[in-house]
């Protein structure tokens, strides 16, 4: 099957990954049957407390851009009754894995929906999301994403020295143009939060910081008919 090749293929680069994207920008209307989403973000520097919870080598003064990459597997269908659509999918957003599970609550020119992202246990750090979804249609088949949603960083280092958490709210924005088999989704996001952390029984923070971010996704998915998902 083409997609499973896919996502092997584009496995390696994003297992690689050690940052998070803090805003995956998706349409409020779920793809039907099988997808897979890829997406490379690069944020400002969001101070030195945030930035060293995605440092590989730095304990102090880590304050530096986050650039990362997400990949997913989505499944989406209609159901005969209740919500407009659901999408189960699982992936990995830089080195944290997750499932996810989304609901389109409302059709017409403008859906919207409600959704859940959940990092799997067992890993030192974990990211998690609450996130809505709302559409706007603009011209022909593109279509404007508001993606406001909250974003949960935690866990401890690998070691056991050191835990914390970042906790942020974000407001992404996309631009969404669909192709038959391929879909491109440029979108930047504003993120405030707040970070903490506990080492060596001392605790630093919690410090806020609002940053930005910026990021490119493609999302292949089956045959398009005009006009729809």
């Amino acid at each position: 099957m083409r997609l499973r090749r896919v996502f092997l293929i584009a496995a390696a680069p994003s297992i690689l990954g050690g940052c998070a994207t803090f805003a995956t920008v998706r349409s409020a209307e779920p793809y039907a049957g099988s997808s897979v989403a890829l997406q490379a973000s690069g944020s400002t520097p969001p101070g030195d407390l945030a930035s060293w919870f995605w440092s590989f080598d730095c304990a102090e003064r880590c304050n530096h851009s986050i650039v990362a990459g997400d990949l997913g597997y989505t499944y989406g269908w209609r159901p005969e009754s209740g919500p407009r659509a659901v999408a189960l999918g699982a992936g990995i957003n830089g080195a944290s894995p997750y499932v996810d599970g989304y609901v389109q609550l409302g059709g017409g020119p403008r859906p919207f929906g409600l959704g859940a992202r959940l990092g799997v246990p067992g890993w030192s750090w974990r990211d998690h999301q609450l996130y809505a979804r709302y559409d706007i249609p603009i011209a022909g088949e593109t279509r404007v994403l508001l993606n406001p949603g909250v974003f949960l960083h935690e866990g401890q280092s690998p070691n056991g020295q050191s835990s914390g958490s970042f906790l942020g709210v974000v407001q992404g924005v996309g631009l969404q143009v669909d192709g038959e088999y391929v879909s491109w989704t440029p979108a930047v996001a504003v993120v405030a939060g707040q970070s903490r952390r506990d080492r060596y029984g001392s605790r630093d923070g919690p410090t806020s910081s609002v940053f930005a971010t910026a990021s490119m996704g493609m999302t292949f998915h089956r045959r398009l008919v005009k006009g729809g998902h």
